[in-house]
């Protein structure tokens, strides 16, 4: 069974990649192929940090379990339930408005290349906030960082959220890479209701983890530092 876990989560985002491949209508379109090696640069190499540092495999598929297995609440449970529909149809979205069918304008060459160095920026965050953030839940020192400034976690010194935050970045980044306005719109959409979801996981961890209250009082913003 954990074989079979681990073979599904090796095979699924290279599922998605062939579905948007497949979908932009062009082999050669080369703003899809860079969105795609970096979509999976980002699953692999989180997956394989996190196969290596947990102690056992049931704590590593614990980290790809679902949310309800996870005993998260109902109201967290359907507003990721509900992210999860509106993500499927972006990625959908995005080669179809992108390339096949030109469905709006597109964005210019210089918007492309700003996407891409956005979906960079936010790839380097994710793996950084992955690796902090595990670390974190594992050792529960949230109030020994703020006490002794400790470097390896200066992500979560700035947001208790920064793996969020690389996923809204990836989102707007990727939909101006390629070319998708109708995909920006739907990521200001997953924004918005990501933003609820936030606030009440940040209220779960308060309860998880011991020091999580004294660390959320220092660290004030949830997801983008100095705005929310």
């Amino acid at each position: 069974m954990i074989r079979f876990k681990l073979l599904i989560s090796f095979i699924t985002p290279l599922i998605f990649a062939a579905i948007e491949v497949i979908l932009s209508g062009s082999w050669h379109w080369l703003n899809v192929w860079i969105e795609i090696v970096m979509f999976l640069t980002a699953i692999y190499s989180v997956m394989v940090y996190c196969r290596n540092n947990f102690y056992t495999k049931k704590e590593f598929f614990y980290f790809l379990s679902s949310r309800r297995e996870r005993g998260y609440s109902k109201k967290e449970y359907r507003l990721s339930y509900f992210i999860f529909i509106i993500l499927i149809i972006w990625w959908i979205v995005i080669p179809l408005d992108g390339n096949r069918f030109m469905l709006l304008k597109q964005f210019s060459i210089g918007m492309n290349v700003l996407g891409g160095i956005i979906s960079i920026m936010s790839i380097m965050i994710f793996y950084i906030g992955i690796r902090e953030l595990m670390d974190l839940m594992k050792n529960n020192i949230f109030s020994k960082m703020m006490v002794n400034n400790l470097p390896e976690y200066r992500l979560h010194e700035v947001v208790r959220f920064p793996v969020h935050a690389s996923i809204i970045l990836f989102l707007l980044g990727s939909s101006l890479l390629m070319n998708s306005q109708i995909g920006f719109l739907l990521s200001i959409i997953i924004i918005v209701i990501a933003s609820n979801l936030v606030k009440i996981e940040d209220k779960r961890r308060c309860k998880e983890f011991l020091y999580y209250d004294e660390y959320s009082k220092n660290v004030k913003y949830l997801i983008i530092p100095y705005v929310y």
